[in-house]
């Protein structure tokens, strides 16, 4: 818990000062596990009703993908822009979740990873549901996960991509 107060601490001070030696130094000290346990406690506060939790969520968010852009983890990439494309798709932000959308499928391809893709056709179809005007991109969107996350995914995953196909039919 101190360490990673210190670290944020460390953190904030370099995106203040702009002093690249600060940063790189935290750059050792951050792991993936770091990155998730952000994530998590992000996820956490973003389901949190009140103005301070969601804005301690987003910077939360934002501190993942800073810390995430500086490791040499791809997969890790994908998954904070997952959790990125989730928010912005929770807050209706179209503009953004079409910005991570695109961001993440150039990710996707460059490592192969067909759950991943299932998943991300997934967050395609949940973007294109509220989008009334694109059904048919929603249904297509939705049958392409459902087939990569069945023949790919874990047997969790196929349960809102088969959810959301059961509510369009």
């Amino acid at each position: 818990m101190f360490v990673r107060f210190v670290l944020h601490i460390v953190f904030l001070f370099s995106c203040f000062t702009g002093s690249a030696q600060i940063f790189k130094n935290i750059e050792k000290s951050i792991d993936k596990d770091s990155i998730l346990k952000i994530l998590k406690a992000s996820k956490v506060n973003l389901v949190r009703l009140s103005d301070t939790n969601h804005r301690k969520g987003v910077y939360l968010l934002n501190l993942a993908e800073n810390l995430t852009d500086t490791m040499n983890d791809i997969n890790l990439k994908i998954l904070v822009n997952r959790h990125r494309l989730e928010y912005f798709i929770d807050i209706r932000d179209t503009v953004m979740a079409e910005e991570y959308l695109r961001k993440n499928l150039v990710l996707i391809e460059k490592v192969g990873d067909k759950r991943e893709l299932g998943l991300h056709y997934e967050r395609i179809g949940a973007l294109r549901s509220f989008q009334k005007r694109r059904k048919e991109e929603e249904m297509a969107a939705f049958k392409t996960a459902s087939e990569l996350l069945n023949k790919y995914g874990e047997k969790r995953d196929l349960i809102e991509a088969n959810y959301n196909l059961g509510v369009i039919y």
